[in-house]
């Protein structure tokens, strides 16, 4: 793996790290992931048809979904330089929780375009708060652990997030997005308390962040190459899984809710498994060639979205939705394990804001650009 910076570049090299965290650390780590993205995620597989339900037209449904990495992309960067400023990451975790129930109950009590907008914007600045996750779970383990660490934290993630899903729909279909709302509210008010019996793991003598490093930490090749796949792989996700392909299902397949809710938890398990794979099974084979590995999986997953329009059939679009979802699993761990695994501790919650918050950029122009084509050329 290339150095992230020249010698002259590099900051002082840290102290020797620390040995790894006990299992039941990480455990408990794990679960309080799941249910930070179990808050954020329960609505989301019917958030576009909801928006739409509300008066939307699909350029408005693009600009609600969108606003979600917009907060993300200004925030993430701010957060952490402050969070390597103050070496403190549990308490940006606990903001995450509240910011969570926050959105849920602005989404509980707005049914206007300009309410859910808020909402949705609200629920951006708490996944702002995953830098923090990343960065004090990777605290846990050694420098050269990192991408199975993120690999580890990735399913854990998207474990909570295929629960998520797939309960969403099977509620909404019974009971309507009342109850998912409420559902979400709990989840993020139960995470507050959860997160606080997470174990910081800080040196408070050690060196805190340094500005003079940063123009290395920008002009890095490894963490703007790792962020520009993270980019389109987000573009990817927030164009179709939790954009416009349950609206597809819905507008062309007739797609219930439950349906909806069975396809987008089914994905987003396949998002698990690629991203676990990568990280416990697959890494030794690839070690020093993940950046090619990136393209590849990157190129998966494109090509399973450009066949979906080409098939009018539910199992078809269920198959490429796995397919796709697997391969950008292991390009989300991928990029991480690159752009944490590269960075010095002072600089870690700094390097992993950068590559989180501009990957935002596909999480925002993918949906908005992809409402704006829609309503001018069909989906």
């Amino acid at each position: 793996m290339d150095a992230m910076a020249s010698p002259q570049e590099n900051p002082p090299a840290a102290p020797p790290a620390a040995p790894q965290a006990p299992r039941s650390r990480k455990v408990l780590f794990g679960v309080t992931t799941g249910l930070f993205w179990f808050s954020l995620y329960v609505y989301v597989a019917l958030l576009g048809p909801h928006v739409e339900a509300a008066g939307a037209s699909h350029a408005q449904v693009g600009a609600v979904v969108g606003s979600y990495g917009l907060a993300q992309m200004l925030l993430r960067i701010p957060l952490g330089l402050l969070s390597d400023h103050l070496r403190h990451r549990r308490a940006f975790i606990t903001l995450g929780f509240a910011l969570s129930a926050g959105s849920a109950l602005l989404f509980l009590l707005g049914g206007s375009v300009p309410a859910l907008f808020a909402a949705r914007t609200l629920a951006g600045c708490a996944a702002a708060t995953w830098v923090h996750f990343t960065v004090l779970f990777a605290s846990y383990h050694r420098p050269e652990d990192f991408t199975r660490a993120m690999g580890i934290l990735n399913a854990a993630n998207l474990a909570g997030q295929t629960t998520a899903l797939m309960l969403g729909g099977l509620v909404s279909g019974v009971a309507g997005m009342g109850p998912v709302f409420l559902i979400a509210l709990g989840a993020g008010l139960l995470g507050v308390l959860l997160s606080r019996l997470l174990v910081e793991r800080r040196d408070p003598d050690g060196p805190g962040l340094d500005p003079t490093h940063l123009p290395a930490l920008l002009r890095s090749r490894i963490l703007l190459a790792a962020t520009g796949m993270a980019v389109f792989q987000q573009l990817l996700s927030f164009s179709t899984q939790f954009g416009f392909v349950p609206v597809f299902a819905r507008d062309r397949l007739a797609a219930t809710d439950a349906q909806l809710g069975t396809l987008a938890s089914v994905t987003s398990l396949a998002t698990a498994l690629g991203s676990l794979a990568i990280g416990t099974l697959l890494l030794p084979r690839i070690r020093g060639r993940e950046m090619a590995a990136n393209v590849t999986t990157l190129l998966v997953s494109s090509l399973c979205v450009a066949l979906i329009p080409l098939g009018g059939s539910w199992t078809l679009l269920l198959v490429l939705q796995v397919l796709g979802g697997f391969a950008r699993g292991m390009t989300f761990t991928l990029s991480m394990g690159l752009a944490v695994g590269t960075a010095s501790p002072a600089l870690r919650a700094t390097a992993m804001g950068i590559y989180q918050s501009l990957y935002g950029l596909g999480m925002l122009f993918g949906p908005v650009l992809s409402g704006a084509l829609s309503d001018r050329w069909g989906l």
